[in-house]
């Protein structure tokens, strides 16, 4: 039998990482899974500064691009999930042009009394990551298992690549004819 990862508290809010819940004043504060996995991240290293990279690999995974964007939405979702704000943080801070870390301080506390649902399917522990310095190379990254790619994104990529080629057809015929 495996380690249950504990529940932490921060301000108002518990956040069990295992079943991804956030709760405030005992009642559930909706959270996508995104923004769900972000927050696991960031508990489960306060303080520390946790990359883009580390960040893409743990909420996206290895099936889709690096994107900043998709990280800077995340984020502001998330904010906006605890009531945070982007000029004077207290939970989620950036650190400019690098990543992100869980400025407030994070407490474990007792896991819920109710029953596990998903006990069959048991996690992973954290992701490691060290703290970076400035002598280190890049960062680890923390492992993940890769997730099949959706196939509704493999369509619209097919898709997507059809259109164009037909629009490339359809202008080099108009400028030939």
């Amino acid at each position: 039998m495996t380690t249950r990862r504990p529940c932490v508290r921060f301000g108002p809010f518990s956040f069990d990482p295992e079943r991804l819940e956030l709760v405030r004043d005992r009642k559930p504060v909706p959270l996508d899974p995104e923004p769900a996995r972000l927050l696991e991240l960031l508990v489960d290293h306060p303080g520390v500064l946790v990359t883009h990279e580390q960040i893409h690999e743990h909420v996206f995974g290895d099936h889709l691009p690096l994107s900043l964007g998709g990280i800077g939405i995340c984020a502001r979702a998330l904010r906006r999930t605890l009531g945070d704000s982007e000029e004077s943080p207290r939970y989620v801070q950036e650190v400019s042009g690098e990543g992100f870390r869980f400025a407030d301080r994070v407490t474990p506390i007792a896991p819920p009394t109710r029953p596990d649902p998903g006990e069959d399917r048991q996690r992973e522990g954290p992701p490691r990551i060290r703290p970076r310095s400035a002598t280190s190379g890049s960062p680890p990254v923390p492992s993940r298992p890769p997730e099949p790619e959706p196939v509704a994104a493999n369509l619209a990529m097919v898709t997507v690549g059809a259109i164009l080629s037909l629009l490339l057809l359809a202008a080099i015929w108009w400028l030939g004819a």
